[in-house]
């Protein structure tokens, strides 16, 4: 694992970046040096109470707690099991600096049935964008304006959610501190769980971190109302900081009906059904109905497991009932063939990500595929260079 680039990604990457306040009315909190917080007019335990030191003492907490540690992933699964049906909206800050550097505000908006609203300002040397998300269990439908275009993408979810969402960045950030619980308090009578961190973890990926102070929130359900993170990192050109601010700012009552714009990106979109078949040597798309994807669209692979990127271009343009085949080049490259199904000498690899992008950035297409061991696409080849596109071969009819 390159841990170089650790914190970077777990920073940059991410769309979505928070900060807010709770559900319910709570008593403010400040800074204070050592990273944790002054806790106002709140009542609580602090780490020393209860007989063995531990603030957990006489708590009924869920399996992801305990007195030294978290497990992020399964804190996120019980934070969002706890606003499973209910509205809520969530606001983020971020500030990052080094050689990927931006500020990004952002809120997001989640309706009772689960449809969300994503709207965020990012502001990088390169220029300010804004870019507002609708997505629904069917559809992901994004605006995303500069100074000079406003794009408008319309694709099926498939996984495509993730690079909207916080979870990864927030799972990612309870990862690599070294967090603990600091207090117990009461907020409107709710328990309330604070866990600091003072350095990095010494999990893998976090030995490039030279600074980590963190913070963050949860009820004994796991619900998370707050995290913080400032951090540094040390990278081949230099040191990277981020400071990363996530609050649950309203639980209830909150107003996630469908923008208006959403009509507008229906309409100027690229809206395509696609089907996939894949063996792990040939990938096989269907156009199934839908807008026509104009020749000359990047097509864009990455392995779900390694790194490396691999492209090409659509030859000519992709009309309804069309079967497109993509395999292999060698190196960085793809082949995109109509007609007939080929017979490639190298494979692509094992589950992939796989993206289609307009000439104007528009996101025409963003999934996951994996291999079928029954998969009708051609001949299996064997898997070229590791690290190019994939790192394990695919299951072989």
């Amino acid at each position: 694992m390159d841990t170089s680039r650790t914190l970077l990604v777990v920073a940059v990457v991410a769309m979505v970046a928070l900060a807010g306040c709770s559900g319910g009315q709570t008593t403010s909190t400040a800074p204070t040096a050592n990273g944790t917080t002054d806790p106002g007019t709140t009542t609580g335990t602090d780490g020393g109470d209860g007989s063995d030191g531990n603030p957990l003492e006489g708590i009924d907490t869920a399996p992801w707690m305990t007195g030294n540690g978290v497990n992020g992933t399964r804190l996120l699964s019980a934070h969002f099991g706890s606003l499973s049906g209910t509205s809520y909206r969530v606001e983020t800050a971020q500030n990052s600096s080094g050689l990927l550097s931006l500020q990004r505000d952002g809120v997001q908006r989640v309706a009772e049935n689960g449809d969300t609203i994503y709207e965020y300002d990012t502001r990088t040397s390169r220029g300010n964008s804004t870019t507002r998300a609708f997505v629904n269990d069917t559809w992901v439908l994004t605006e995303t304006a500069n100074d000079t275009r406003t794009v408008y993408s319309d694709y099926r979810v498939d996984g495509s959610i993730q690079s909207l969402n916080y979870t990864e960045q927030l799972v990612q950030y309870v990862r690599l501190g070294n967090f603990t619980v600091n207090r117990t308090y009461q907020v409107d009578g709710e328990t309330r769980i604070e866990y600091v961190a003072s350095g990095p973890s010494s999990v893998q990926g976090a030995q490039a971190i030279t600074s980590f102070d963190g913070r963050f929130v949860v009820n004994p359900d796991g619900r998370l109302y707050e995290l913080s993170v400032a951090a540094v990192q040390e990278a081949q050109y230099g040191n990277a900081t981020t400071e990363f601010e996530f609050e649950l700012a309203k639980v209830g009552g909150v107003d996630a009906s469908t923008p208006a714009w959403v009509s507008t990106a229906r309409q100027q979109a690229t809206t395509v059904d696609f089907d996939y078949e894949y063996n792990g040597s040939v990938l096989k798309i269907t156009h199934e109905g839908g807008d026509t994807v104009a020749a000359g669209t990047q097509v864009v692979i990455t392995p779900q497991v390694g790194r490396g990127v691999a492209y090409t271009t659509l030859p000519a343009n992709f009309s309804a009932g069309e079967t497109i085949y993509v395999t292999a080049a060698g190196g960085r490259q793809l082949n995109v063939s109509f007609e007939p199904v080929p017979k490639p000498e190298t494979g692509i690899g094992g589950a992939i990500n796989l993206a289609m992008y307009g000439s104007n950035g528009e996101v025409v297409m963003r999934t996951g595929v994996g291999p079928t061991a029954n998969a009708s696409t051609g001949v299996v080849a064997p898997v070229g260079e590791p690290g190019i596109v994939g790192d394990t071969g695919a299951p072989i009819a």
